[in-house]
């Protein structure tokens, strides 16, 4: 079981330095939690996580190191001890990264040991069949190693939104891409307007959820894994 939880550029430094210390909750059997801080936290949100949490970076570069100012590449992400990179987001995708974009940056995190954390999903709300068909194109186009990855199925429209997507389309949705990729053992979560007690509607057809502002109160990211570890006892 997946919980984790993105700062987006909501929280400051000091914010995210005090949320990790007030999400300190004891290690739950069965459950991993990851943050993903903004870049400039990331060194040290990784040293005061410790092993409590995975730490990873919002983005990462199409380009190796090298003359490319203001960009962060994946071998810098990986040389300070960053775990993962989120990529493929909606946000990043809106503001013009293509499906060739994030095959060269997944490429680029994979080339330096970084698994990937690849969301997919849905502009519009379509059916489940259409919204999983969209979701493997953009799985597959990514080019990512199936065994140094997680999905995060986020269907665009429930993003931001007052609740997350129907439970019913969430699972249904997640079947079908499955189906599609026979085989592969990789977990696939949930995020888009995500919060406490979605978790177990989803359980078991997802192996976890992707908080957003709901998370902002860092009791409600550890009553979600206590729901996780609840569910993973059972």
């Amino acid at each position: 079981m997946l919980v984790g939880f993105s700062t987006k550029s909501y929280l400051s430094h000091r914010d995210v330095m005090e949320w990790l210390d007030a999400a300190a909750t004891p290690d739950t059997a069965g459950v991993t939690r990851f943050v993903v801080p903004s870049a400039p936290s990331l060194r040290e949100a990784k040293e005061k996580a410790g092993n409590r949490f995975l730490i990873g970076a919002q983005n990462c570069s199409t380009h190796p190191s090298g003359p490319h100012t203001g960009e962060i590449s994946a071998e810098y992400l990986a040389g300070i001890g960053v775990d993962f990179v989120e990529l493929g987001h909606a946000e990043q995708r809106r503001r013009g990264d293509t499906s060739e974009t994030v095959a060269r940056k997944v490429g680029q995190a994979q080339l330096h040991a970084l698994d990937v954390l690849l969301c997919v999903g849905e502009e519009e709300n379509l059916s489940p069949e259409s919204a999983a068909a969209h979701c493997v194109r953009q799985i597959e186009s990514s080019g990512a190693d199936p065994t140094r990855l997680v999905i995060a199925y986020e269907p665009v429209w429930a993003i931001g939104a007052a609740e997350a997507a129907p439970a019913r389309h969430v699972i249904d949705t997640v079947t079908a891409i499955r189906q599609h990729l026979a085989g592969w053992t990789t977990p696939i979560i949930y995020g888009g307007a995500a919060g406490a007690g979605l978790l177990e509607q989803l359980y078991p057809t997802l192996e976890g959820i992707f908080l957003g502002r709901r998370a902002h109160d860092p009791s409600v990211f550890n009553r979600v894994v206590e729901e996780a570890g609840s569910l993973s006892r059972a």
